[in-house]
């Protein structure tokens, strides 16, 4: 008998997104797994509009008592409700969380409810086990992934640059060092902002870096269909992340993965998944942007064999399929 597998997510809303993709390619890999998603906030959405005097999940809730899952993988925070969490529980499911954020833990009795936690952020793993009142067996650090593909796309002249941002920049508790990175490559190189669909395609860009930062679900929707063009027409591709030990922004594997010459800050473990002296390019943070300016002035052939060590390696060892096979072996190792 197969193995039903829950997952929470936002799947439907944002079926768009590479990580929501990846999970989905991964299980569908894995024999004997039959997976089943669950978008979590248009589960919340649709209860809501009854206007009960209820919790908000409770119909999220039942449909996990409806499925009768052997595993819950949960992959967002709001959803590990109490609620949630007892509905998977009464129906004897193993919970698990893959965590991709770098959110302060909020202290949380979580043992006996939560059976696995696996982060993206290696660095807050004591932080957590202690929070949540979970062992540190309990808890690995598992990070993001890419898609797989065949070969690097085909560059499209319309859209390229010299310096590529695709991401968000303005939350104020964790894009402070990522802001001040994009304002230097900004005065130095100038900059073209892309945040809605009108701006997508105009052709050749006034500036040298071109940063995208698209609103509505539609218009990311467009910018990631066309990531493989975008990410193979840029010179390198940059990414900043909060410098917590073993926390990385996803671009790091979007961005490699598409064949892109990714320029990062450095932190402790990006050793452990790519080459920063061959695969990638990193820098301290306060000399990133600085380090950019380096990057440009390299031979073009140099940053071209550098994105395509770092697109071998992604592609090798860090696609969904690689990292969900993970996941699931650690999973059933504690069943």
């Amino acid at each position: 008998m197969n193995t039903k597998v829950l997952s929470v997510g936002v799947f439907r809303r944002h079926g768009y997104a590479h990580h929501w993709q990846g999970i989905r390619l991964g299980f569908d890999a894995i024999e004997g797994v039959d997976l089943v998603e669950q978008d979590y906030r248009l589960s919340v959405e649709a209860d809501s509009t009854t206007n009960r005097a209820n919790k908000p999940d409770d119909l999220a809730a039942r449909e996990i008592r409806d499925i009768r899952p052997d595993v819950v993988l949960f992959c967002i925070q709001d959803a590990i409700t109490d609620n949630m969490l007892a509905a998977a529980k009464d129906v004897g499911a193993f919970t698990a969380f893959w965590y991709c954020d770098i959110r302060e833990p909020k202290p949380r009795d979580l043992s006996g409810r939560l059976d696995f936690l696996a982060m993206t952020n290696a660095g807050y793993r004591e932080k957590y086990a202690n929070a949540w009142n979970l062992g540190a067996d309990r808890i690995v650090w598992l990070p993001q992934a890419c898609l797989p593909r065949a070969e690097i796309a085909d560059r499209d002249p319309d859209l390229g640059t010299d310096i590529l941002f695709i991401g968000s920049w303005s939350h104020p508790d964790y894009h402070e060092s990522r802001r001040r990175v994009l304002d230097g490559i900004t005065n130095r190189f100038g900059t073209t902002f892309v945040t809605d669909r009108d701006q997508y395609n105009q052709g050749p860009r006034p500036t040298r870096a071109t940063f995208y930062n698209m609103q509505s679900d539609q218009e990311k929707e467009s910018l990631t269909r066309n990531l493989p063009a975008l990410y193979a027409s840029t010179r390198i591709a940059v990414g900043v992340s909060v410098p917590i030990a073993g926390y990385h922004s996803n671009r790091l594997f979007l961005a490699t993965g598409h064949g892109a010459c990714y320029v990062c800050n450095d932190f402790p473990g990006i050793e452990q998944l790519f080459d920063p002296t061959v695969e990638i390019m990193t820098f301290a943070t306060k000399t990133l942007a600085d380090g950019v300016a380096a990057c440009l002035g390299q031979d073009p052939k140099t940053l071209r064999q550098i994105a395509r060590a770092g697109f071998v390696r992604a592609q090798a060892d860090h696609t969904y399929p690689v990292r969900i096979r993970e996941l699931w072996e650690c999973i059933q190792r504690r069943r």
